[in-house]
């Protein structure tokens, strides 16, 4: 899969929720439609995760595949570039008190608490706007 595939598949997948409001992406008729699993049901990760494995020799040590993500996640949810910076919150903390600070929650997080439909659209929509890191 290319950089522009993955990014291309990733907004019509996050279109497709925005519309929709469903609460899995599996939901999507883009990954229901794909023969092989999808790593983290994420084309960015997907690509990534190829990326990272091709260039494994020329990471900094401790670098996590996040850092070959096409899309530039916004930077005040509490992300660094090499960790996540789309759901940061699941491997910081799981005390409540730190979830709902403001400081550990990106927006793919969001989006996986979002208890109502019309949150998780606006999310949704969001995430599929996301520029493209250059």
């Amino acid at each position: 899969m290319t950089r522009e595939e993955a990014i291309q598949k990733f907004r019509e997948m996050w279109e497709e929720l925005s519309i929709t409001g469903e609460s899995k992406k599996l939901s999507t008729a883009l990954l229901q439609d794909e023969i092989f699993q999808i790593f983290n049901d994420c084309y960015l990760c997907e690509y990534s995760k190829k990326v990272y494995e091709k260039n494994i020799n020329y990471v900094p040590e401790n670098s996590k595949y996040c850092i070959y993500c096409p899309i530039e996640w916004p930077v005040d949810v509490g992300c660094l570039i090499t960790s996540f910076q789309c759901e940061k919150r699941y491997f910081d903390s799981y005390d409540y008190d730190k979830l709902h600070d403001g400081l550990h929650n990106g927006l793919y997080a969001l989006w996986c608490d979002a208890e109502f439909e019309e949150d998780r659209k606006k999310i949704a929509l969001q995430i599929s706007q996301l520029p493209e890191r250059k």
